[in-house]
Order: structure tokens, then sequence, then C-alpha cells
């Protein structure tokens, strides 16, 4: 890729990541960090002395307002009770997240991709693989987000998006200021 192309590409994302971070004025539910974890799927190998949990068909995983679902899961939870959930969906499928908001406003941020990794300690979230990411307020969509990867800071509410090559570019809609 020439110099200037990137160039271009590294401002187009960082505008867009700007964007969305101001545009928004509500965090992740605070009460989600204590929330204990739900594992649901079709099949489940669960080891307790490593705190592994592999899922496997239907899977559906629920801490809080947020629910993660796909075809398969890997699920560690290290020593100090913290989760890191790794999702990937059916081949030609995406496997979904959303997560409710804290704030005035009845805010959801749902996202969709190949692969969700969510850390619990980081309070992170990454799609890979035909990611998008929408927030809603109600049932209406505000803003929307598609690129090859997403990166989403649950507790600030900032995103960062990259894509590969000018085929499959950044793009946003960001909707006007609330009044």
């Amino acid at each position: 890729m020439p110099f200037l192309a990137l160039i271009s590409r590294t401002i187009q994302v960082s505008l867009v990541a700007m964007c969305l971070t101001m545009a928004t004025s509500s965090y992740a539910l605070k009460e989600d960090r204590k929330q204990p974890i739900k594992l649901d799927a079709d099949q489940a190998k669960m080891d307790d002395t490593s705190q592994e949990y592999v899922l496997i068909g239907n899977v559906k995983i629920v801490k809080g307002s947020l629910v993660v679902s796909g075809d398969k899961a890997v699920v560690i939870v290290d020593p100090e009770g913290y989760q890191q959930i790794t999702v990937v969906a059916k081949p030609g499928e995406l496997a979904d997240f959303s997560q409710r908001m804290d704030g005035p406003y009845n805010e959801t941020v749902e996202g969709r991709g190949e692969f969700i990794f969510y850390d619990g300690k980081a309070e992170t979230l990454l799609i890979k693989g035909q990611a998008s990411a929408i927030k809603r307020v109600g049932i209406n969509w505000r803003d929307k987000l598609d690129a090859n990867e997403i990166f989403y800071e649950l507790a600030t509410e900032k995103f960062r998006a990259t894509s590969s090559n000018a085929q499959t570019p950044v793009r946003s809609i960001i909707a006007p200021k609330r009044q």
C-alpha cells in the first residue's frame, strides 16, 4: 500500500473512532461487572480444575445485559474470577453480541462478526471478520460501524476500527447530536 494511502486510511479510521466516541454519552452497564456468567449450548465440556469451559452448538452466554451467541465458544475463568470468552460463528454465519448502556437513554450496542473475543478483566470486546456494530436507542439505530475488525472498550465505550484493504473500508454512519 503506498505511503499516502496508508496515512489516509489511518486518518479515516481515527476520525471514525473519534466521532463514535464523541457521539456517545453513556457507558456499559456498571452492574454487568458484578453479574454471574450463564452458559447455554447443545454440548458442554467443563474442567473445573483449569476453569475452562468448551461450548458447542447454539451457544448463548449471558453476563448481566451482555449477551454473546454463536456456534462454538471457549470460556476461561482466571484465578481472580474474570472471564475470557471466545465465540466463533458457523461457517457462512456471524456471531452476535449486545449490551445495554448506562445513561439517560434506552441505548444498546449490538455487534456481529465471524469471531468475538470478550475479556472481562480488561473490559474489552474484539469483533473480527465482517465486523459490525450498531448503537440503538430503543428500537431505532443511531450509529453504525462496519469494518474488518472492531475493538471495543466496554467501560469507556470507545471503538477502534480497521480494515485490511480498500475493497473493505471502514464505513460509519453517525447520527446528529441529540437535541
